[in-house]
């Protein structure tokens, strides 16, 4: 993300609480505890694949060893210890029959995972009460904590023979920050349509890797996404996948956008790729939504296109601890995330990663950007 958006500043708030584990289960009914369990059902009508198995965790992983990575070699070769377990839960599961209750995961037809095997490290949640009111109960003059999802408003994404079937559904929100957040919903989708046609990997990562957790879909002042993707990933993206985009999205980087780059030539020179141009941060590639513009822009002339976005961080070094991937639930669709997901977001928000900010300051967003418009119709370059 371009900032942390109010959550956390940079990553590190800090709880007064530093005793307890971020993952542990507060079960206590009695007067002194403020603890709500939100189930499934009450946040995003999905359960988990499998019965949960109540343990001292405030996420109750199932299955957390099975492989959710993409299909590719490289990230699959450590499972076959896996594969004997697997094919009984599979026979298990199948002789229940093929609904297990979670139609959004069954929904997503592209995965080379049968819907019943995968496992979503989210799909189970015990949330605290916030201000007095359960975490669900809060709501703000921009939307609510817990709104609905982006399959439940009916939005639907998938592959078809001429291309995709994914109807833009921005204005199923009245409110103007929830519709930036549908329509960066439906470029995740969309993109991860094209990344499992061509075997690329990639993974949520900072806030966005957060809302997944915490609020299995954006966090509700968050303004856009944000991935990881390996530097080959990436140029393979570049040269055969961005192409496929719909025409109301593109990969924006300093080729397609040369004001995306340093002013100063001579360093923007020394860290241009021979493919794919320059990005490392701050100058890094980004999916661009063509219809939409963050007002802020506006104030230095929009020198690049500024619609609503997918920040794509490209990752030229090691991957310890990344796979194999596992999945996550977010707006009611399974998106990557890296094995270590745990360990990522308590070395950027702490290891209270799962508790609300308590300052109301910090659930404010920072720019309400506008969804019916591009920069350009706003005044901007």
């Amino acid at each position: 993300m371009k900032s942390d958006y109010g959550d956390y500043t940079k990553g590190k708030e800090k709880s007064t609480n530093t005793e307890d584990d971020p993952t542990e289960i507060h079960e206590q009914k009695d007067k002194n505890s403020k603890q709500e369990e939100i189930h499934d059902s009450e946040i995003r009508k999905i359960s988990p694949t499998k019965p949960s198995n109540t343990t001292s965790s405030s996420l109750v992983e199932t299955n957390a060893s099975a492989n959710m990575s993409l299909p590719k070699s490289t990230h699959t070769k450590n499972t076959q210890a896996d594969t004997n377990n697997e094919d009984k839960e599979t026979e298990n599961t199948e002789n229940k029959g093929t609904d297990t209750g979670n139609t959004h995961i069954k929904a997503i037809k592209y995965t080379e995972i049968p819907p019943q095997q995968i496992d979503i490290e989210n799909g189970h949640i015990v949330r605290g009460f916030v201000d007095g009111k359960s975490f669900c109960g809060l709501s703000f003059d921009y939307g609510e904590m817990c709104p609905t999802s982006y399959v439940e408003l009916g939005g639907k994404c998938d592959r078809t023979e001429n291309g995709f079937d994914c109807p833009d559904i921005r204005n199923q929100s009245q409110y103007s920050h929830r519709q930036g957040q549908l329509i960066t919903t439906r470029m995740m989708r969309l993109f991860d349509l094209i990344a499992k046609k061509h075997n690329i990997s990639y993974w949520l990562t900072s806030g966005t890797l957060l809302g997944a957790a915490r609020h299995r879909g954006n966090i509700p002042w968050d303004t856009d996404n944000d991935i990881d993707i390996p530097l080959a990933d990436y140029i393979k993206f570049f040269e055969v996948a961005a192409k496929e985009l719909p025409s109301d999205m593109f990969l924006q980087n300093s080729i397609s956008d040369p004001y995306l780059r340093p002013d100063n030539k001579q360093y923007a020179a020394s860290i241009t790729h021979p493919k794919v141009g320059i990005y490392q941060r701050s100058w890094n590639p980004r999916l661009r939504d063509k219809k939409s513009c963050y007002k802020y822009c506006i104030n230095y002339g929009c020198k690049w296109h500024d619609g609503m976005m997918i920040d794509m961080f490209v990752i030229d070094g090691k991957l310890d601890g990344i796979f194999p991937l596992k999945q996550m639930d977010f707006e009611g669709f399974s998106f990557p995330v890296p094995n270590n997901w745990k360990e990522q977001l308590s070395k950027s928000y702490g290891k209270n990663f799962m508790q609300v900010p308590l300052e109301k300051s910090k659930r404010v967003p920072v720019d309400f950007p506008d969804c019916k418009h591009s920069c350009k119709e706003l005044g901007g370059n």
